[in-house]
């Protein structure tokens, strides 16, 4: 997968948010797939990111953050995270 969560050129699929909230923060509960012949793996992460002391833990460049550190370095816990074998055929 490559998209703004991952950096993976050349991947099977490529992501693009296709949705955002009122601050123009991505959701990712409408996203854009885009798939090429190839294999690999689609990891689907649900996050929860509540307000610590009254302040926001979702910001701008989350997603950068966990294509650069993982997923483990963004603040809140993993609600549900699975991960799908990927296999797109050539046409």
């Amino acid at each position: 997968m490559d998209g703004p969560a991952a950096t993976n050129p050349g991947a099977a699929l490529t992501h693009a948010y296709g949705d955002t909230d009122a601050n123009g923060l991505p959701i990712g509960l409408d996203s854009d797939i885009t798939a090429v012949a190839g294999t690999g793996n689609l990891t689907v992460t649900l996050r929860h990111l509540p307000p610590v002391s009254g302040a926001a833990q979702k910001v701008a460049g989350l997603a950068e953050q966990v294509a650069a550190d993982g997923i483990n370095a963004l603040p809140g816990e993993t609600d549900a995270s699975v991960t799908f074998p990927v296999t797109v055929a050539a046409p």
